[in-house]
Formats: structure tokens, C-alpha cells, sequence
């Protein structure tokens, strides 16, 4: 299965967005139907890793992430442990006066079996689309744009 690509234009500084993703502290907001816990942050970002718990259908997922590559202002590459989760870009590049934001999600294993592999597929899809309208409604409420 291919790799999906959701965006979002923001009105807010390219760099505001990007703190706030390098911080996956602020990942417990964007996504209130998991717990991010056991952050450990770099100071470049690489290496950033965290802890991650959740329910689907039920059946509780843990996992762990990590940023294992950080371009600052640019790109973030989050791999996950879980071979449902798979692994995520974040790029973030600047769009008039705000920022565009996009979630790159890279298939996991699962998603190679045909009907889990929809399901994961239309799951992570309305997911990312719902992360990205938080983080708008998050940075945009904050009244960050300069003028």
C-alpha cells in the first residue's frame, strides 16, 4: 500500500508549527484519543523518543516513537514500533503568510493484507485529517501570526 499525504494551510509562523511538533508533549492535544507519556526530548530533535497508549475496537496498543531524523523548520521523520502504526514525515513549508503542514504516513507491515489493509488505511487517513485540523484550531486560537 502507498504512502498517504494529508496538509493544511495554518496562520501561524513556519517555526511556531514546528516547535509544536517537535514537542511530543503537544501530541496528547492533537490526539485526545491516545496517551503520550515518557517523553524524552533532544535538543536537536533526533533521538526524540516517546510512549504511546490506545484502544482500538477495544483492544489496547502501546507502543514507542521516535524522531530519528530532524531537519529544523523542514521535516520530521517519526518511526513508530508497532507494525500497524508504520512511520510518519511531518514537512512543514511556508505558505503566504502562515505555514503549510503536511502528515506523510508510510504503511506499516499489516497494511499489505487486503481488507486490514483498507481499514488501517481509512482509519489513518480521517486520523491525520483530524490531527492537522487540532493543530490548526490549536496554533491559529494562539494568535501567533506576525504581522
Amino acid at each position: 500500500m502507498k504512502s498517504r499525504i494529508n496538509s493544511i494551510h495554518i496562520d501561524a509562523p513556519l517555526d511556531t508549527a514546528f516547535d509544536c511538533v517537535k514537542n511530543p508533549g503537544s501530541f496528547n492535544e492533537l490526539m485526545p484519543e491516545v496517551t503520550f507519556t515518557d517523553i524524552a526530548m533532544t535538543p536537536d530533535g533526533v533521538g526524540t523518543r516517546y510512549r504511546f497508549e490506545t484502544k482500538v475496537a477495544g483492544i489496547p496498543i502501546r507502543g514507542t516513537g521516535e524522531f530519528t531524523e530532524v531537519e529544523t523548520n523542514l521535516r520530521i521523520h517519526d518511526e513508530t514500533s508497532i507494525g500497524v502504526e508504520g512511520s510518519f514525515d511531518w514537512r512543514f513549508e511556508s505558505e503566504g503568510d502562515g505555514v503549510r503542514v503536511s502528515i506523510e504516513h508510510h504503511p506499516g507491515r499489516l497494511w499489505a493484507l487486503p481488507i486490514v489493509g483498507r481499514f488501517l488505511a481509512d482509519g489513518y487517513e480521517r486520523t491525520d485529517r483530524e490531527v492537522l485540523a487540532r493543530l490548526k484550531a490549536k496554533l491559529e486560537s494562539q494568535g501567533t501570526l506576525r504581522p
